[in-house]
């Protein structure tokens, strides 16, 4: 069905090399039409110097409390199975954990079940969707993206803008924005296990947090800023 569509179009603009790979391989577009063109976010609208401390009480959580956050549908894809059950591991290990999951969708019921489960039902709250999703970000110590699937999140760009250390998993458009132990860490898909063992790691070590933090702002700054996707994108109309 693409194929009327590519035969009145110049140019298939998509967010990730990944994407772009995939475009070619299963849809097979020419490789000269494809363009790869990351997704970007406006740095202005991200302050990493924001409080969390009053972002977190904001929200009626205990400020003492550690919270963990992932922004995204409530879908198999996201992976939010996978993080639900690694919590129960850190909670059990590290202690109270909040985890903020902010998004809805058709696995909503079968994740809450799972958090009661798992008995951790009082430490995993359900935001639903959100128009803004800012003051849930600026609350989160530690930001996770345990996707399965995903063409460039701006998601896991706006977390990195608020200067927050990120846990993803390795599908490929994290690898492109990510290197690991430089400016987040990257877990196995599906892996539960590693993926709770990364977020030990960052609550046991502020120091971790605040390196890989301040690391993956630098990132968005130099490579996914809007100036940058603007001038690309003229570069091509040119």
């Amino acid at each position: 069905w693409v194929k009327p569509f590519d035969r009145l179009t110049d140019f298939i603009v998509t967010g990730s090399e990944g994407d772009r790979q995939q475009q070619i391989d299963l849809l097979k577009r020419p490789k000269a039409k494809v363009v790869r063109c990351y997704n970007s976010i406006e740095l202005e609208k991200f302050d990493p110097q924001h409080d969390i401390r009053a972002a977190k009480m904001n929200l009626l959580l205990d400020p003492e409390i550690p919270v963990v956050c992932t922004v995204g549908r409530l879908v198999f894809a996201k992976g939010q199975v996978y993080l639900i059950r690694a919590m129960a591991e850190v909670i059990s290990k590290a202690g109270p954990v909040n985890l903020l999951l902010v998004g809805d969708g058709d696995l909503r019921p079968e994740l809450e079940a799972m958090a009661r489960d798992l008995g951790i039902e009082k430490y995993v709250h359900f935001a639903g969707f959100q128009e803004d999703v800012s003051p849930y970000m600026q609350a989160a110590d530690i930001a996770v993206m345990p996707s399965l699937w995903e063409v460039f999140s701006l998601a896991m760009l706006e977390f990195m803008a608020l200067g927050k250390p990120i846990v993803t998993s390795d599908h490929s458009s994290f690898l492109e924005a990510l290197t690991d132990g430089e400016n987040g860490l990257i877990v196995p898909a599906k892996d539960s296990l590693r993926l709770a063992d990364a977020l030990i790691s960052l609550l046991n070590d502020e120091g971790l947090r605040r390196a890989l933090g301040k690391a993956a702002r630098a990132r968005v700054e130099a490579n996914f800023s809007i100036h940058r996707l603007v001038a690309e994108m003229m570069d091509l109309y040119d």
